[in-house]
C-alpha cells in the first residue's frame, strides 16, 4: 500500500517540476526583453539630446552673428543736428454755446393771452415777449383805486395806508403776468401758445433768448499742459461745419483755480474760451477742434529719441562726433517734441553737429529666440 502511494506521488511531482522550469525560463526571457527595451530608450534619449544641443549651438551662433551685425549698424548710425520753427501749442476740442442766454418763465399762474415773438426774432432788453390774461387783476386794481380815492376824503390815515400797500402788491402781481427780456439777443425757443394754462413751477422755459453775437466753449486742459495756458492767449478753431481750411480766431477768457480728476486719474481744468465775432453760419452746439497758442514762434534744435543714452548719474546725453572722428558724450536737457523726436532745452550742441547712435546690445539668454535687444 505504501509502495503504491510513493509511486503515485512520484508521478504527480514530475509534471510540477517541469512547469516550474518553464516559468523560470519565461521569467528570464522577460527580464532580457525589458533590459533591451531600456537600452533602446536610453540610446534614443541620448541621440535626441545630442541633436538638441547641436541645434542650440547653431541658434546661439546665429544670434551672436545678428547681435554683432546690429552692433556694427548701431555704431555707424549718425544724425546731423538741425533747427526748425516751433511754438508752444495746446490742443483743444469741444462744442460752442451762446456767450449769454436766459430762460424766461412766468412768475405767476394763468392763461396765456398773447405771445409777441417767434423763434429767430431779435429782441432788446426790457421788451415784453408774452402776457397772461390780466382782466381780473385789472378790475381789482380799478376797484382798489376807487377805494383809495374814497379813503382820502372819508377814511382814516391808517385805512389809506393799508389800501395803498394792497395796491402795491396788486401792481406787482400784474407785472408778474408779463414775460420781459432782461437782455438783448435772438429768440431760440417759444414753448407757449395763446390759451395755454401755465404755472410758475414749470421746468421748461416759456421763451429762451440767446446772445450769439459772441460764442464761448468750455475745453478740458490736462495737468501736463495747463501751466502753459493764460487768460488772453489767442486761440485758433477749426469747425467741422466750415471745413479744415478755415481758422476762426478766439481767446482764452477764463482759467479756473480748481480742477477735477477724470476717471483715468488725470487732473484737468475747464478752461473757457470765447469767440468775439463768430461767422453767422456757426451756431451753438457746433463741434470744433483747435489750439491755444501758448508761445511765440522760435527756432529750436531737435534730436532723435533713440540717439539719447542714460548716464550713470541719470542724466541724458548724446555722443557728439569731433572733427578728429572721435566721439564725446554731451549732457542734454530735452522735452518731448513729436513722435520719435526730442527738443533740446540745453546742452553743447548746435546746428550742423553730428551725433552718433551707440549700440546698446543686451546679451540675451541662450534660449531667447527673438531678435537682439536694442
Amino acid at each position: 500500500m505504501n509502495e503504491d502511494n510513493k509511486r503515485s506521488d512520484a508521478h504527480t511531482d514530475a509534471p510540477s517540476a517541469e512547469a516550474d522550469k518553464k516559468k523560470r525560463i519565461k521569467s528570464v526571457k522577460d527580464i532580457r526583453r525589458r533590459k533591451q527595451r531600456k537600452r533602446r530608450i536610453t540610446a534614443l534619449v541620448l541621440i535626441l539630446g545630442i541633436a538638441i544641443i547641436a541645434g542650440m549651438g547653431v541658434i546661439i551662433r546665429q544670434r551672436l552673428v545678428r547681435e554683432a551685425e546690429a552692433a556694427a549698424a548701431g555704431q555707424t548710425a549718425s544724425h546731423t543736428v538741425s533747427t526748425m520753427t516751433f511754438r508752444e501749442e495746446v490742443d483743444i476740442s469741444g462744442n460752442v454755446e451762446a456767450l449769454k442766454s436766459e430762460n424766461l418763465v412766468f412768475r405767476s399762474a394763468g392763461e396765456v393771452k398773447r405771445v409777441s415773438v417767434k423763434v429767430g426774432d431779435r429782441v432788446i432788453a426790457g421788451q415784453v415777449l408774452a402776457e397772461l390774461r390780466t382782466e381780473g387783476k385789472e378790475y381789482e386794481l380799478a376797484e382798489l383805486d376807487y377805494q383809495i380815492e374814497q379813503a382820502r376824503f372819508n377814511g382814516t390815515p391808517r385805512q389809506l395806508e393799508l389800501l395803498e400797500k394792497r395796491r402795491e402788491l396788486l401792481v406787482d402781481d400784474l407785472s408778474r403776468m408779463k414775460l420781459v427780456a432782461s437782455m438783448g439777443g435772438v429768440v431760440s425757443q417759444v414753448n407757449i401758445d395763446p390759451g395755454d394754462l401755465v404755472s410758475s413751477s414749470v421746468s421748461a422755459p416759456a421763451v429762451r433768448v440767446i446772445d450769439i453775437s459772441s460764442l464761448k466753449a468750455q475745453v478740458e486742459v490736462d495737468e501736463f499742459d495747463i501751466n502753459l495756458v493764460r487768460v488772453g492767449q489767442q486761440v485758433e478753431l477749426i469747425f467741422d461745419a466750415l471745413g479744415s481750411g478755415i481758422r476762426i480766431p478766439g481767446m482764452v477768457s477764463s482759467v479756473p483755480l480748481e480742477g477735477r480728476v477724470t476717471g483715468q486719474g488725470i487732473a484737468v481744468k475747464q478752461v473757457e474760451i470765447t469767440i468775439p465775432d463768430p461767422p453767422p453760419t456757426i451756431a451753438p452746439s457746433y463741434t470744433f477742434s483747435g489750439i491755444i497758442i501758448a508761445g511765440e514762434r522760435k527756432e529750436i534744435l531737435t534730436v532723435p529719441q533713440d540717439f539719447i543714452v542714460r548716464q550713470e548719474d541719470g542724466s541724458q546725453a548724446v555722443h557728439k562726433r569731433l572733427p578728429s572722428g572721435e566721439t564725446v558724450p554731451v549732457t542734454l536737457q530735452t522735452a518731448y517734441h513729436e513722435a520719435g523726436m526730442l527738443r533740446i532745452l540745453s546742452g553743447d550742441l548746435k546746428e550742423g553737429d553730428v551725433i552718433e547712435r551707440q549700440a546698446r546690445i543686451t546679451r540675451s539668454f541662450p534660449f531667447d529666440f527673438g531678435p537682439p535687444a536694442r
